[in-house]
């Protein structure tokens, strides 16, 4: 049960109530002048002990959400994956503190909210080229409902107001990736490449790792004899960081990927031209162990795999999709191809079957045609 005391201050009372820890443990507390006689200032502070321990009680009245969102990106949103805390920290910096950062928490209503998505809708963009992007209004909400569930957690609120607020819906993109025979001329046209672009794309195709994955690889992570690779880490650019290596988002996403005798043997010779490399840069080479590199060892950069990557389909002649659609292209290939769906699931690093088979329902249907003549032809033999 929550604790309290009653303290004469001049022609007052200062009631205090002991609130549980917040997430980083620090202590709280919850104070309120009261003037009156002190049997009236004890029933108050009863009537606050009562709410305390239904958790109705634990916002200061002059506690802005301003001030909330920055105590919840430091004590519990720090404890995210770089890129999460990094996109947690851009919306609440530009989208949420500006137009709702002066709002006391405790005051913080669903209408505010609502007022807070339709003022995002009509924002046009830093660049000047329209107005934001669905995702970036939905972004903003997913973002302030997460910090606000922390609230309620810490009781600092009873409830979510995000609760009472249909959240932004968003059109559901149409996935781009290549057909087998886009997929073959995009691996032929990756021939006129240096081995480090070949083998690096040819990875990301043939396995469906994420770019970032490739990019984060070490040669510790390869083993060539086993035709192995184990996806353990992730790369990604963060504002003023640049690029920065951590382990991945979930513990499915890392997982042993098995390799082709195809993928092996352009891996030996990326590792051949890179020896070569590092022994030509002598002193100026940085041994970050990757198995793709820049020409001085760090980490590549975005922008030099975008380029590589548009001048490989401009000369395939294949549409422009992006790196990442590479890794949509492998999974749809394999289960058009007959490959288990878990199979999928597993090389993808996904942390369900239903996720693999939502997010690629678009093979499904010719799936479903195959199931169905194969079993009509199993039937039809018996009879």
């Amino acid at each position: 049960m929550a604790r309290g005391s009653v303290t004469k201050r001049g022609d007052s009372w200062r009631l205090a109530v002991e609130l549980p820890a917040d997430g980083s443990g620090k202590r709280r507390q919850r104070w309120e002048s009261f003037t009156g006689s002190k049997k009236d200032a004890d029933k108050r502070l009863r009537d606050l002990l009562t709410l305390a321990d239904q958790g109705r009680l634990g916002v200061s009245p002059k506690v802005t959400l301003g001030e909330f969102l920055q105590a919840w990106l430091r004590d519990y949103a720090a404890t995210k994956a770089p890129k999460t805390l990094s996109i947690y920290t851009e919306l609440s910096r530009r989208y949420i503190v500006p137009h709702l950062g002066s709002v006391r928490l405790g005051k913080l209503t669903p209408v505010d909210i609502v007022r807070l998505l339709a003022t995002l809708r009509e924002m046009p963009r830093s660049d000047g080229k329209g107005m934001l992007s669905p995702s970036t209004v939905a972004g903003s909400y997913r973002v302030l409902r997460a910090a606000l569930n922390v609230a309620v957690k810490w009781q600092l609120l009873p409830r979510n107001p995000c609760d009472g607020v249909e959240p932004p819906k968003l059109a559901r993109q149409e996935m781009k990736c290549f057909d087998v025979a886009q997929a073959r001329r995009f691996l032929d046209a990756t021939a006129r490449e240096a081995s480090k672009w070949q083998a690096f794309f040819t990875l990301l195709l043939h396995t469906g790792c994420r770019p970032g994955e490739v990019r984060a690889l070490r040669w510790q992570d390869v083993d060539i004899e086993a035709g192995m690779v184990h996806i353990q880490r992730t790369a990604q650019r963060l504002p003023g960081q640049g690029v920065v290596i951590g382990t991945t988002k979930t513990a499915t996403g890392r997982r042993p990927i098995a390799l082709g005798s195809d993928v092996v043997a352009l891996l030996r010779r990326c590792r051949a031209q890179q020896n070569a490399e590092r022994l030509a840069m002598g002193v100026l080479w940085q041994d970050n162990g990757l198995v793709f590199a820049s020409e001085v060892g760090t980490p590549l950069e975005d922008k030099a795999m975008r380029v590589a990557f548009g001048r490989i389909c401009q000369r395939a002649e294949l549409p422009t999709i992006r790196p990442y659609d590479l890794r949509h292209t492998s999974a749809s290939l394999l289960l058009a191809g007959g490959v288990h769906p878990k199979v999928v699931a597993e090389r993808l690093g996904h942390s369900s079957i239903m996720l693999t088979l939502s997010t690629y329902s678009h093979v499904l249907p010719g799936l479903q045609r195959d199931a169905s003549e194969t079993l009509e032809g199993l039937l039809r033999k018996a009879t």
